[in-house]
């Protein structure tokens, strides 16, 4: 039995809005239905916000606003007009990764200080200051580089850590780390 082309057409206008719907909701069944369907054992819920397409995200759309915009500060404003400004924290997913966004001191207060809770899983940190020192001060890797990033990691450990200026604490390291300046 032979398949006119108007069947084969309307399978393929009917089917790739299927398709591309299926593809945008991804995501969302792989990630989020799981955490819905057995739930929080706090009772805390999902922030809104959408996972956009498999393995891409939303890295597109941030990728548009960082290079082509120039401005990725934008990105997290859409968020806001999007999803409300009080919410102050949004889900997404960016390098592969489902991510949560903040952007309210209280809310990035309490992530920094809460490392049981919110594990520190930084992307690769040599890759990220690669392409930070490349964009932003034409700096290629080598030992400079490198010295910045031991302080930054410094810098961030404190951030996480009680603030207590002990000697052999990770804030008092923090303090130190913030008083050395690399010399350009």
């Amino acid at each position: 039995m032979e398949i006119s082309l108007g069947v084969w057409v309307a399978l393929v206008v009917g089917g790739l809005p299927f398709l591309g719907l299926l593809l945008w909701w991804w995501n969302e069944f792989w990630y989020v239905l799981p955490l819905k369907l057995h739930g929080s054992p706090t009772g805390a819920k999902l922030p809104p916000g959408h996972l956009g397409f498999p393995f891409l995200g939303e890295m597109l759309t941030f990728l548009w606003y960082f290079k082509t915009v120039g401005r990725p500060d934008e990105f997290i404003n859409s968020k806001r007009a999007k999803y409300g400004d009080g919410v102050g924290m949004y889900r997404t997913h960016l390098f592969g990764k489902p991510s949560i966004i903040t952007c309210l001191p209280a809310i990035n207060k309490f992530v920094f200080q809460s490392e049981e809770i919110f594990p520190l899983n930084w992307p690769n940190v040599d890759v990220t200051f690669e392409n930070i020192g490349k964009l932003f001060a034409s700096l290629e890797p080598g030992p400079l580089l490198d010295n910045i990033d031991e302080l930054f990691v410094g810098v961030v450990n404190g951030i996480r850590a009680q603030p207590f200026n002990v000697p052999g604490t990770a804030y008092h390291h923090a303090l130190q780390v913030r008083k050395h300046k690399p010399c350009f």
